[in-house]
């Protein structure tokens, strides 16, 4: 589509890509990095108990002191990558790895969270009619525990298409709990300095035309602690302000990629002249509304 053309710089030729010969078509991606040793025999445990076991789990490494992965997780199909340039950057340094090397399907993890025994066997299954697949979340504790089951089910109707106008306001997109059937002549660009990539990223895939759907199972366990950049939780006036420069960077980033993002960019900046009062008002008036908003859904007016 024509849209797709104008956008240039989310997908381009690749360029020559080298032969892999690989045991599976599946990749499971992930990023470790310092801070997260609590949490990687949980996620190690979630990987190896899959029901379906035909993938690859590829490691960016942003400076996580590991112990050789291929030896201690031998019954895993390892491949691990250097990384350390910046959030943004360690993502597109794996997804483009993934792509490169003529994997059909990407699940996207999260090192923190863990995954149902079924997560990899079901968006394969949904894979078969949809480019982006999108499943449910419990909401856990640091330790594991759930403090809140089937979150996006509270908002959404079971295998709902999810389209621009639904990513444009709000997001449940997150780089762990999407997998994304693959076109082997893409080839993905995040800015350096970019945080929110998730968000970024499939508002693109949208953009050009890739079709989502919601799969209505709590696939992945979403761990919450300080290192979240939003979590859910209770909205305070100082965590409004900090989303918001962080949404105001994400419409910024996608206006210098499309024109088209520019009047939503304009948007998110003028939610920096609410006062604090205004800003008390609007999110008690949205947390009576809605117990259980997505994510960036309470950052706007």
């Amino acid at each position: 589509p024509q849209k797709y053309l104008e956008a240039g710089c989310l997908f381009g030729k690749s360029g020559d890509i080298e032969d892999k010969e690989m045991k599976n078509s599946i990749a499971l991606f992930v990023v470790f990095y310092p801070g997260i040793e609590l949490f990687i025999e949980d996620f190690f445990n979630s990987v190896i108990n899959q029901s379906c076991k035909d993938f690859d789990l590829i490691i960016v490494n942003d400076g996580w002191k590991c112990k050789n992965l291929a030896n201690q997780y031998q019954n895993l199909h390892i491949v691990e990558l250097p990384g350390g340039n910046s959030i943004a950057k360690n993502r597109e340094i794996g997804i483009n790895y993934v792509i490169k090397q003529k994997y059909r399907y990407l699940l996207l993890c999260d090192a923190d969270d863990t995954f149902h025994p079924q997560r990899v066997e079901s968006s394969i299954r949904a894979l078969q009619k949809y480019d982006i697949v999108v499943n449910d979340v419990n909401i856990v504790s640091v330790d594991g525990q759930v403090m809140v089951s089937d979150y996006f089910c509270k908002s959404l109707k079971g295998n709902e298409v999810l389209d621009m106008d639904f990513i444009l306001k709000k997001n449940i997109f997150g780089f762990s709990n999407t997998a994304i059937k693959l076109e082997q002549n893409i080839e993905c660009t995040f800015p350096q300095h970019l945080k929110v990539v998730d968000w970024y990223f499939f508002t693109q895939l949208l953009f050009v035309g890739r079709r989502a759907c919601f799969i209505p199972v709590s696939l992945t366990n979403y761990r919450q602690h300080s290192n979240n950049l939003i979590g859910i939780t209770s909205f305070t006036v100082e965590m409004f302000r900090r989303l918001t420069n962080l949404k105001i960077e994400h419409f910024e980033s996608l206006s210098k990629w499309n024109a088209f993002f520019l009047p939503y960019a304009k948007e998110a900046k003028s939610l920096e002249s609410l006062a604090d009062e205004e800003v008390k008002v609007l999110l008690d008036k949205r947390q009576k509304e809605n117990q259980y908003p997505q994510w960036w859904e309470f950052i706007n007016y």
